[in-house]
């Protein structure tokens, strides 16, 4: 449940991501700010997860990504340590292996694989406008790397949330199977649990 004290740094998440993002657009001709947007979204109204640590990092998922307008202190400074860490491990950086850091978060961190969970299923819900090289490379890492992702997690969701890794899964694969068609190739059954 989102507590009433912590509407105003989801507030300021939220102000902090449009100010960031507000000259950048994706490929589809939408402001870049709706990705982040709607990745909190998924995370709340799709998800059912009112708690605002997923909700604020999935606003601010891209922003040391994709702008310059705050340092890691800052963040810290700003939304305390446990947010700046949830933004540091779902940011791409360099020299860090980075689905190595995001599946090997500990079980208290669950909710930072979620965030990047909803990230994926919105931009696999979304690339159908991408060049075709863009949308297999994208197709390919998902059906890969993304069904060990959701098995790690379901090890590490409480129990209140344990319909998120099915239901994600099932999300992640119709996502993928329509893009596939798009392209002339068979379903697949990548996500299917094994049992």
């Amino acid at each position: 449940m989102l507590y009433p004290e912590e509407y105003p740094f989801v507030e300021d998440a939220y102000s902090l991501a449009k100010s960031a993002h507000r000259d950048q657009w994706r490929g589809d001709n939408v402001r870049y700010f709706e990705h982040v947007k709607s990745v909190a979204l998924i995370i709340s109204l799709e998800f059912n997860v009112y708690l605002s640590a997923p909700i604020i990092v999935g606003l601010l998922h891209d922003i040391k990504e994709d702008s310059f307008v705050l340092s890691w202190e800052g963040l810290k400074r700003l939304f305390g340590k446990k947010i700046c860490r949830g933004i540091r491990i779902v940011t791409k950086e360099e020299e860090k292996e980075y689905y190595f850091g995001i599946e090997n978060v500990p079980k208290y961190d669950w909710w930072i694989m979620l965030v990047k969970l909803a990230d994926r299923l919105h931009n696999m819900r979304n690339i159908l406008h991408q060049p075709k090289d863009f949308r297999l490379r994208q197709l390919f890492e998902t059906e890969s790397l993304f069904p060990h992702l959701i098995d790690v997690f379901a090890t590490k969701v409480p129990n209140r949330f344990n319909y998120l890794p099915d239901y994600i899964r099932y999300e992640l694969q119709f996502a993928c199977n329509k893009i596939r068609k798009q392209n002339g190739m068979s379903t697949s059954k990548a996500f299917k649990r094994v049992e």
